[in-house]
């Protein structure tokens, strides 16, 4: 297994199984497109210790303490559930019972990429696979920071408009 520099463009993730799998789509310093997909990590988002026993009972919903302390220096309580979509409800039902959730706004992909500490440049170690498309997949590979940056040629813009395309929305 040798290491690859890349570039992320696009983190995402998808359902398989029940699971989320993280996705980062990018560019290889050697040329081709590379897919990372990690199955190992779970979302999850802090909830102050007292807030947390809103929680007792819900199934799903794992709460530990954690080593964390909110903005005000109090301890927080890390709430972990098995799928993304699960959080924005958990977010609710605590805000609507007077509680703050903290983090529990960060996008799932995103979190992934906090906690690893990576940026838009990744060096991945892993073995690689090569899919139809001719990008290249890695399967749980270990990432790290890089430092590299693409020259990049093309620009992808998305927006948003009515379906009759009459009004730009964003």
């Amino acid at each position: 297994m040798s290491a690859e520099r890349g570039f992320v463009l696009q983190p995402t993730y998808r359902v398989r199984g029940g699971r989320p799998v993280v996705q980062l789509w990018g560019r290889l310093e050697s040329g081709p497109a590379f897919l990372v997909e990690d199955d190992r990590f779970r979302p999850y988002f802090f909830v102050g210790l007292g807030a947390a026993r809103l929680l007792d009972g819900r199934p799903g919903v794992h709460v530990e303490s954690d080593p964390c302390l909110d903005l005000s220096g109090r301890p927080v309580a890390r709430v972990s559930v098995n799928l993304p979509s699960e959080v924005p409800e958990l977010r609710r039902v605590l805000e609507s019972r007077g509680a703050s959730p903290l983090e529990a706004d960060v996008r799932f992909a995103y979190r992934y990429l906090i906690d690893h500490g990576l940026r838009a440049s990744i060096e991945i170690e892993g073995k690689a696979e090569p899919l139809p498309s001719g990008a290249l997949r890695f399967l749980n590979p270990l990432l790290s920071p890089a430092d590299w940056r693409p020259r990049l040629s093309v620009v992808s813009l998305d927006i948003e408009t009515l379906p009759d395309a009459s009004r730009l929305l964003s």
